[in-house]
């Protein structure tokens, strides 16, 4: 019954996120796989948990972590532009050392998807507002989120595009759009 949940989930109109936690050894064409069935049964996002240990759980490591964690990394990010849900790696750390205001993922038929919005685009102002960073990104679409509408411009390859769509009214997380972040 549990491999039918996610059909389940959506069927019923039940937003659901999926976690992922590869394991030894390490199957990239298992985690595509999986990613990929989540994905087409429309989870909002799918986290993938980076795999540790700690000293107790065995005398010796089970994997090494700085081989297994960036094969990992690579799979999802190249998975990242071919399938429509945010995919999350975890610890947070581990995803991205990016500053620039990169989008990781925008949830499928949120506002920002529907005006447009995707993996890779890199957001340059918030209505009228330069980004620099990541961090100011995410501060001024907080506060965008309270106004009536958000007006991006992002870079998409080489070229600057517009869009703008309807905001939540909602403050804190950035940036809320019925219920939907960016990423």
């Amino acid at each position: 019954i549990a491999i039918q949940s996610p059909r389940l989930l959506r069927e019923a109109g039940i937003p659901f996120i999926g976690s992922i936690v590869p394991w030894r050894p390490f199957d990239s064409d298992d985690l595509e796989r999986t990613i990929r069935f989540l994905d087409s049964h429309e989870a909002l996002s799918i986290r993938i948990c980076l795999p540790g240990f700690s000293k107790y759980f065995s005398a010796e490591p089970p994997f090494m972590m700085d081989e297994v964690w960036p094969r990992i990394l690579d799979r999802v990010r190249a998975l990242r532009t071919e399938v429509r849900c945010p995919l999350i790696p975890t610890p947070a750390q581990a995803g991205s050392d990016e500053i620039e205001a990169v989008i990781d993922g925008v949830y499928f038929r949120s506002p920002a998807w529907n005006a447009g919005l995707r993996v890779a685009d890199v957001i340059l102002s918030v209505n009228g507002k330069a980004v620099f960073t990541r961090r100011e990104a995410n501060a001024l679409l907080g506060e965008a989120a309270m106004e009536d509408r958000i007006r991006l411009e992002f870079r998409r390859r080489k070229e600057n595009l517009f869009v703008e769509f309807e905001a939540t009214g909602q403050a804190g997380e950035a940036p809320l759009a019925d219920g939907y972040p960016f990423w």
